[in-house]
């Protein structure tokens, strides 16, 4: 797969580039119901789905990594713990109806997940791309 200007976040792993995108457009739509201030019951059925989503591609990612003897795997495990535990925080501030601050989180969120798919996963993808080679 190759990389352009619109998803840098590209690994060459096609399920793995596909959860990327997922996951950007549910934090997307999430970003958009807490500025329009959409019902608590939407904003917390997209929190439900990108958690599940977050946790699906994680543990496909932690996996793959395993399987590949990527070595810093486990340091990469710890930031997906990390991003979880912020992303449950943030249904907190969502149900507690502290809208403003909830937007403000998940957008720093959101560049705080493209930082880890451009380098952290980027990192191991180069690992496994180079082992294949």
């Amino acid at each position: 797969m190759k990389k352009n200007k619109k998803s840098p976040y590209l690994t060459g792993f096609s399920q793995m580039d596909e959860q990327h995108d997922g996951i950007l457009q549910i934090i997307d739509i999430l970003v958009q119901q807490l500025a329009d201030e959409e019902p608590l019951n939407q904003c917390l059925e997209s929190c439900t789905t990108l958690i599940n989503a977050l946790r699906q591609h994680y543990d496909d990612e932690e996996r793959f990594m395993l399987k590949s003897f990527y070595p810093d795997t486990e340091g990469h495990i710890g930031q997906h713990m990390t991003y979880l535990n912020h992303f449950s925080k943030l249904v907190n501030l969502i149900q507690t109806s502290h809208y403003a601050l909830a937007l403000s989180t998940l957008k720093f969120m959101r560049s705080w997940i493209l930082d880890h798919m451009n380098d952290a996963d980027k990192k191991y993808a180069d690992f496994i791309h180079h082992q294949s080679a």
